[in-house]
């Protein structure tokens, strides 16, 4: 039986382009996986624990402004003297 000549393959043109998605896919892949581990060893500053976030003890004034700024809203926090 006789053997079938193979062709040679032609190179793909897009090969570099494809490349790079991988390389820039990757990339952000590793930035969000290092942002979270710099994050959870403390090199981003000091995290606080979950009774703290659940309980804030903070006397923040939140305020919103239209576009005149004209005061729409306050709100504050109970304890705060106003």
């Amino acid at each position: 039986m006789a053997r079938k000549k193979r062709t040679p393959k032609k190179p793909n043109p897009h090969k570099p382009y494809i490349k790079g998605f991988w390389k820039l896919f990757s990339l952000g892949v590793f930035t969000v996986f290092g942002v979270f581990l710099l994050a959870s060893i403390g090199a981003l500053g000091e995290m606080p624990d979950f009774r703290q976030l659940e309980n804030p003890e903070t006397n923040f004034i939140v305020r919103q402004s239209g576009a005149w700024k004209i005061l729409l809203q306050r709100q504050s926090h109970p304890d705060t003297v106003r």
